[in-house]
């Protein structure tokens, strides 16, 4: 799309706030409906009947509290093989490899009036807001950069293993966006704690 292109759709989405809504919904739902294409319903199936004997398991050893607690470690572990499933595992292989590692490059799309591009980092953090809150319902103790460390260790074991086998496309600002996905879900899972323990005193 050329200059006077981007110009020509940016002043039309000015000019129709309801419709850029329209647009942000529609392709927020075609993202979803794309992904989970991807992905064997059994696969999807098989992983929530494990979590479920998995939490019976686990309640009925350890007690409620440290069940629960044992629990997100569990659901923490499926949801990392549920993204690398969803990200790399079943994708399929592409003839080369495809990788773009210069920074923010997408935000200079979406500033040029590429909307596809606003819808897949939004969803790029909250694909990993889940793995946030997991994290800090397992591990406690777990200070903001652990979160960090982690969300970024998890991301880039996909980027790389997306270059590696010709699967998706590898970019610096999905690990970016993933990072940014953990440290939310870190500061919802806080935020909750603080007003829990407000409510007891």
């Amino acid at each position: 799309m050329g200059a006077t292109g981007c110009f020509d759709e940016l002043q039309s989405i000015t000019d129709h706030p309801k419709r850029i809504k329209l647009r942000m919904t529609e392709r927020i739902s075609q993202f979803f409906n794309d992904s989970f294409k991807i992905l064997p319903a059994g696969l999807v199936v098989g992983l929530l009947i494990l979590f479920c004997i998995g939490i019976g398991v686990l309640l009925a050893s350890l007690g409620v509290r440290r069940g629960i607690r044992w629990s997100a470690g569990l659901l923490l572990l499926e949801y990392i093989f549920f993204l690398h499933a969803l990200t790399v595992i079943f994708r399929n292989t592409q003839v080369t490899e495809s990788h773009l590692f210069t920074p923010f490059w997408s935000y200079r799309a979406i500033w040029e009036g590429n909307e596809q591009f606003s819808t897949q980092a939004i969803m790029n953090v909250v694909a990993f807001v889940p793995a946030g809150l997991l994290l800090t319902s397992f591990f406690r103790r777990m200070k903001w950069w652990g979160v960090l460390l982690t969300g970024l260790l998890i991301s880039f074991s996909i980027e790389i293993l997306q270059l590696l086998l010709h699967r998706g496309f590898a970019e610096f600002d999905d690990i970016f966006h993933n990072t940014l996905g953990c440290l939310i879900g870190f500061e919802i899972y806080t935020a909750l704690l603080r007003i829990k323990r407000k409510k007891v005193l």
